[in-house]
């Protein structure tokens, strides 16, 4: 929210804190069919980085581009919670990246870091942030960082080995137990 309006609207509220001024809250969406090595680098790295205050993973149903369901891939994000930190969040929505648009909206006095993740030298990716990040300049509190991976880990590659375990392992992260 730019200074101007923040400065008149500030002096009537009482509870500021609450409504999150000052908080940086990092957020992450996607179908994550399945939630790859790449994606837990992204948020890794983003954390590493920006230092949230709270980070929200927000999984979407993935459009029907596999069997894999929503519950599916919470269930893997659930596990890969248990090696990031306790600020994590993992929230079932229907639509992620409209789900990152109405979070900036609702919490306006919040700091947003909206994480996308682009893989070293993939273009498509790279255009794929473009295109998905390009309305963050209409929210004062919204900033798109691209996390660049240097793997070239993707769900597809994933989806196609997922009855290959040891090939399937390739596409996990390093963290994991042999159980998990």
């Amino acid at each position: 929210m730019n200074s101007l309006v923040k400065s008149l609207i500030l002096p009537f509220l009482t509870e500021v804190d609450s409504l999150g001024e000052g908080k940086t809250v990092g957020l992450f969406g996607g179908g994550f069919q399945p939630p790859t090595k790449g994606h837990f680098e992204v948020v890794k790295k983003a954390i590493e980085k920006y230092n949230p205050n709270e980070f929200i993973i927000f999984v979407g149903t993935g459009g029907g581009r596999s069997d894999i369901t929503q519950n599916q891939s919470l269930t893997i994000w659930d596990i890969y919670k248990n090696y990031l930190p306790d600020n994590v969040k993992i929230v079932a929505s229907p639509n992620p990246i409209s789900s990152i648009y109405r979070y900036a909206k609702e919490h306006p006095f919040e700091d947003i870091k909206w994480f996308l993740g682009s893989r070293q030298g993939n273009d498509q990716d790279f255009q794929d942030f473009y295109k998905r990040s390009k309305a963050a300049d209409t929210r004062d509190n919204l900033e798109a960082i691209n996390i660049i991976t240097a793997n070239d880990v993707s769900g597809t590659k994933a989806r196609q080995v997922l009855t290959d375990k040891k090939a399937l392992s390739n596409y996990l992260p390093t963290e994991l137990s042999d159980t998990e």
